[in-house]
């Protein structure tokens, strides 16, 4: 009977607004610039043009976003132990364990989302490298295609595509139509 109280207690919005802070970070993809404003020292330390570690971006966010979180969880558990204290005996049990369950669950955000976080931070950082190889590779293959159209129209070199892969007509068996 007291699960769907305790759900409603612990809540998503504490991690929801530490999870915004991180990935809201104006340096989650992009380099440190050379004024950094509003950030850790750490961060200012950083040679420009460097993407800061996971766990920097980690710490600054939660410099930014741990005050109101930490305020809310104290002072949800100081009302559920006056609950606890209440003649009411279901009542009184079920404060108790909501207070236990917000405590683990505080203890819980502080560290394993908080390295979750950063193992997120990193695969982003991945993402978008990768993402940013395959653009690359795309605008060189479309260069690519692009000078051996111009070779074609000046008659150096004859190209052309099969199966997706640029051939020489140099390369390519000659086949006779006709009988043999």
């Amino acid at each position: 009977e007291a699960i769907p109280f305790l759900v409603c207690t612990v809540g998503f919005d504490k991690p929801m607004r530490l999870a915004r802070a991180v990935f809201g970070h104006p340096n989650l993809v992009k380099p440190v610039s050379s004024n950094v404003s509003g950030g850790s020292r750490r961060l200012s330390t950083l040679p420009p043009g460097t993407l800061p570690p996971s766990g920097e971006i980690i710490l600054s966010s939660l410099q930014v976003a741990y005050v109101p979180i930490i305020r809310d969880y104290v002072l949800e558990v100081a009302v559920l132990l006056l609950g606890a204290y209440a003649a009411i005996p279901g009542l009184s049990d079920v404060c108790r364990l909501a207070a236990l369950v917000l405590g683990v669950d505080c203890v819980l955000m502080c560290t394993f989302l908080s390295a979750i976080l950063g193992i997120m931070v990193e695969v982003r950082r991945v993402r978008m490298r990768v993402e940013a190889n395959r653009r690359d590779r795309a605008e060189r293959k479309a260069r690519a295609r692009r000078d051996s159209d111009h070779e074609d129209t000046r008659g150096v070199i004859s190209r052309t595509e099969q199966y997706g892969c640029l051939i020489r007509s140099s390369n390519r068996r000659r086949r006779e139509i006709g009988p043999s």
